[in-house]
């Protein structure tokens, strides 16, 4: 696999501890390639996206100062959990509190 080493510098990659259960911060985090989703973030999200009916699905646009990062989709599956997508559908993840 020769080539593939210069790439290992630029993939970002967070391991979940064990007994943690928070997948879904660390799929998100290495989709933006970065850590930038907290467990308060991810209550926010819930807390964002709660008054909406089961089902629905809500846009949320990550930023770090002014520059939007990425725009993330989220389905309401209840009224604590969400399940999150990247815009391109290549990656996701659900998050529950």
């Amino acid at each position: 696999m020769a080539g593939l080493e210069q790439l290992v510098q630029i993939i970002y990659h967070e391991r979940q501890q064990e007994g943690s259960n928070l997948c879904g911060q660390h799929a998100l985090n290495s989709l933006l390639r970065m850590c930038l989703i907290t467990y308060c973030s991810m209550l926010v999200f819930i807390d964002f996206c709660s008054p909406f009916p089961e089902g629905n699905y809500v846009g949320i646009l990550l930023s770090v100062g002014n520059r939007i990062l990425t725009c993330v989709i989220a389905k309401v599956l209840s009224s604590r959990s969400l399940g999150i997508r990247s815009e391109d559908g290549r990656a996701g993840a659900v998050i529950a509190v």
